[in-house]
C-alpha cells in the first residue's frame, strides 16, 4: 500500500533524545542539490505558516514553547567564545554600521559610563559587567541575550549583587512599571545565596 499524504502514523510519536542523536548525526554533511532546494520552495509556496499572527499571548502552544526556551536557558553557561559573539552581534543589531572600535570607552567623547541618577559609587563597571558575567549575558526574564543589569528593588544604592539581575533592553523597560509586582518576582525566582557564592567566585 503506498504511503499517503497526510498519514497519521507518527502523530503524536516521541522520540528519545539518543534517537533524535542519531538522526541529527547521520544526517550531517548532507548535501542538497540546487534542484532540490528550488523544489522544496515551491512547494511552500503559498502556504500559509501554522504559526502566522499567533503569539504567546493568543496562543496556548506558542506560549507553552516560549516558556520551555526561556526555562531551558536560564542557568546555562556560554562558552566565552559564544559570548562573544553574541555580543559582537547584539552590537551590530543596534548600532547599524557604525565602527565596534568606536563604540563604548573607546570612543573619543567617552566619560567611563558616567550617570546623572543617584546611584551609589559601588556602581561601577567592573560591578556592571561581573553581574552579567554571573548570568551568563541571558535576561533573566525572557531568556534571550542580556545586557542591562537592573536593580530588583529599584534603589540605585542598593547595589549588593543579591539585588542586581541580568535584563535585556526590552525587558528593562518592561519591568518599570508594576514595580512591587515584579519585586516579588524576581526575589522569589532567584537563589540568593547561590547569587552571592557566584559573584564571590568570579570576583576572586
Amino acid at each position: 500500500m503506498p504511503f499517503q499524504k497526510g498519514n497519521k502514523i507518527n502523530s503524536g510519536k516521541k522520540y528519545t533524545g539518543k534517537h533524535r542523536e542519531n538522526i541529527s548525526n547521520g544526517r550531517k554533511g548532507i548535501k542538497f542539490t540546487d534542484e532540490h532546494i528550488e523544489n522544496l520552495r515551491n512547494s511552500h509556496k503559498g502556504q500559509k505558516p501554522w504559526n502566522k499572527g499567533l503569539t504567546k499571548k493568543t496562543d496556548k502552544r506558542i506560549f507553552k514553547y516560549s516558556q520551555k526556551v526561556s526555562e531551558s536557558t536560564i542557568g546555562r553557561k556560554l562558552p566565552e567564545e559564544h559570548k562573544k559573539k553574541i555580543k559582537e552581534n547584539h552590537s551590530r543589531y543596534w548600532f547599524g554600521k557604525q565602527r565596534l572600535d568606536m563604540i563604548g570607552s573607546k570612543n573619543p567623547s567617552w566619560q567611563g559610563g558616567i550617570s546623572f541618577e543617584p546611584y551609589s559609587s559601588d556602581w561601577t563597571e567592573t560591578l556592571k559587567k561581573s553581574i552579567r558575567q554571573r548570568d551568563n549575558y541571558i535576561c533573566q526574564l525572557s531568556g534571550k541575550y542580556g545586557n542591562c543589569v537592573h536593580h530588583i528593588d529599584y534603589d540605585k544604592e542598593n547595589c549588593s549583587p543579591t539585588n542586581l539581575i541580568t535584563l535585556s533592553v526590552s525587558s528593562h523597560s518592561k519591568v518599570n512599571f508594576n514595580r512591587e509586582y515584579w519585586t516579588n518576582y524576581f526575589n522569589n525566582k532567584l537563589n540568593i545565596k547561590q547569587y552571592a557564592t557566584q559573584i564571590k567566585t568570579t570576583s576572586s
